[in-house]
Formats: C-alpha cells, structure tokens, sequence
C-alpha cells in the first residue's frame, strides 16, 4: 500500500450538490455559482499547536461547514460507499474496515493555496483525510505529498472541468496546496475514520510470518546473559496518543502489528505500542547572526547540532493493544544503538536554539522521535 492515492473518475455521478442558505449549485461550477459560495463561505482556518488561527500567507481558502453541504443525487453515497471507499482502502493497504465523515466544503479561487502541513485527527479514530475535486475549471492548485523520503504529486487540472477526482491519504502525510492559477478549485474534504471495534483478519503473507516466527524462536532460545529482554521496531507512520492503538495503525505498521499479534501467544510473548524519544543537548553550529535576507525561524532551522554533549533515550509513554496505558515501567536498553541510528537521521521534532551571542558559541537541544519537524510530537515504536 501507499501513503497517498489518486484517481480520476470520468464516469462519476453528479451529487446534486444543494447548500443549506443558497440551494442548488450546478456542475462543472459556473462562475456565478462560484461567486454565490463564496458569498456564503467563510475563510477557512489552520492549526497551530493548541490554536486555530487564520493567516491567508499559510492558508488561503473558503470553507462551508459540513453540516449544510448536502447531495441530493442517491447514487452519490452508492458510489462512494461501494467504488470509492473500497478502492481507497485497496490503495491505502488497509486492513480495517473505514468509514467517510463529510468535514467541509472547501472553495479555491485564484491565488488561494495552503502551505505544507499535516492533518489533525478531527475525530476519534480518524486516520486519514478524503478529498473529491468536483467538476470545475481551473488551472495550478497541484497538490504535493511527502512521507518518509517519499513524494507525490497529484495535477489534474486540465481535465477538471469534466472529471472527478478522489484523493487520500493518511494523516501524518505532509501535503501542500501550491496557488490556483486561474478558475475555481471545488473540493469535499471527507475524514477517514476506522471501525476500531471491527476484528482484523490475520494477514496472509506466509513468507513474512514464517520470517518473523523463526526470529522469535531463535531470540527466545538464547539464553545468553548479554541477549535482550526486549525488541522494539519503530512504526512507519505518526500517531497521537489517542490513536496509539491496534484497531487505528496504518498500511504495513497494522500488518506487522497483526502478525506479532498472531503469533505472541506461541511464543510467550506480550505486545506493546510506546512513544519512543531521543534528547540531545550539545553545541550548535552557528556562523552569526541572520543575514539580512533571513528571518529569524529561517536562521534557527539553518543551524545543525554540533557536539553533542549529553543524550536521553527513553521509552516516554507504553500502551497495551486496547490503548490503554501499560501499569509498569519500560526502560530504554543503554545498548540500543540501532533504532538511536534511525532516529537521528530524521529531521528533530523540536529545537530550542538559545541564538547567537557574540563570539560565544551558544547550545542547541534537538528531540528527535519523528518526522515533523520543530514541533512537539513522538516517534511510535512496536515493543
């Protein structure tokens, strides 16, 4: 499975697109209609660690609630239910059953875009976002997505005006709007929810069972003094702590989780899901204050970590399958060098860089656990 998926539709219904307040809006979107929805939307907002805030230099774009956006086409949510969820979930290597939240409706004019950024779980259990560009002429508004060295671009633009368009992905998916160039962008933003409390089928790949099965039996019957207590494996995906559980891991993290699933029980063994965390304080690497053409969050993310002077590797945070926190301590083995390795090739979550001062060389404290980088989340590991 991928990170991301597209697909163009020249065959998908019409939803009869009605709007609580103004009424029916036609298809491929009309200049005036487009004219009436911006009327009625209102400037659609971005996240910002605890804050919703509105600045058209990271996010330009309209936005009608969810909640008066409605199709008055049946054969719309036939046609999402049955073609396009299950092609998703295809696409996504899902291994749970999903359901579509309508979020918003969101309207791109000329110059709107939205900077790259990840998507907040808007519902619990949501791990993914669900875009359909509906009938509409315009030109630029490509969407660009990112995910472990990883990159997709998705422009469908010149066949917009009679074509639909269903885009995915999962949440901690970097994604960026570039600027609509000319014309009228429309979109449905959906969540993708997972039914948490459906039972997954164990997965079928024999040879990857077989694989992981005879390293087990080979770790448990080593009884060398220096052979370790416990494996961890870091996850591909980001999750929060409120989605750090068996029934929301995504693509391959839910298929391994899966497999160890399966065969713990032969094997003796207990499966947890933890937030992993690096911390490293040393010296950073500055060459002076800011050039004049720089801002100053463009200068503390030039600087790189030096000498590291101390390091803290802890197991922060371990849950059980069902979410719930593990009643006992987990230490980071002192000898852990491989997942460390792993970790310190990512970009920090967080710096805090204490700025040039003089001729003195000033300090610079990264945490590592993820892939976002300079904010404050949690590499996820399988112990």
């Amino acid at each position: 499975g991928s990170f991301a998926s597209s697909h163009t539709y020249k065959d998908a219904p019409n939803p009869g697109l009605f709007i609580n307040g103004l009424g029916g809006v036609g298809l491929p979107l009309s200049e005036r209609d487009a004219s009436d929805l911006i009327a009625q939307a209102s400037q659609a907002p971005f996240g910002q660690g605890e804050r919703t805030i509105i600045d058209k230099e990271v996010r330009d774009t309209w936005e009608i609630d969810g909640a008066n956006v409605n199709f008055e086409n049946p054969l719309w949510h036939q046609w999402l239910q049955y073609k396009v969820l299950s092609e998703v979930q295809e696409a996504l290597a899902l291994t749970c059953g999903a359901s579509l939240e309508l979020y918003k409706l969101l309207i791109y004019e000329a110059g709107s875009h939205f900077l790259a950024h990840q998507d907040t779980e808007k519902a619990e259990g949501m791990f993914g976002t669900l875009v359909i560009l509906l009938p509409s002429k315009f030109s630029g508004g490509e969407l660009q997505l990112s995910h472990a060295g990883r990159n997709k671009i998705v422009d469908v633009s010149a066949s917009s005006m009679f074509s639909t368009t269903v885009m995915s992905w999962y949440t901690d998916v970097f994604h960026e709007i570039k600027p609509v160039q000319s014309g009228y962008r429309l979109a449905l933003s959906y969540k993708l929810v997972s039914k948490v409390d459906e039972h997954r089928p164990i997965p079928t790949a024999s040879r990857e069972i077989d694989s992981i099965a005879r390293t087990l039996h080979s770790w448990k019957s080593d009884f060398r003094p220096e052979t370790p207590v416990m494996f961890s494996h870091l996850l591909q995906h980001q999750y929060s702590l409120a989605s750090l559980r068996q029934g929301t891991l995504k693509g391959p993290d839910a298929q391994l989780l899966d497999i160890l699933r399966s065969l713990a029980p032969k094997h003796k063994l207990r499966v947890y899901l933890a937030n992993i965390e690096l911390h490293l304080t040393g010296q950073g690497e500055d060459s002076g204050p800011p050039r004049r053409n720089m801002n100053i969050a463009e200068h503390e993310a030039s600087v790189k970590m030096g000498f590291v002077e101390s390091e803290e590797f802890t197991y922060d945070t371990v849950f059980d399958l069902d979410g719930d926190t593990a009643e006992f301590e987990v230490k980071a083995p002192k000898e852990e060098k491989t997942i460390k390795r792993l970790l310190r090739k990512r970009q920090p979550d967080e710096r805090e860089y204490e700025g040039y001062v003089g001729n003195v060389r000033s300090f610079s404290n990264f945490l590592l656990h993820s892939l976002k980088p300079n904010t404050a989340w949690r590499r996820n590991g399988i112990l």
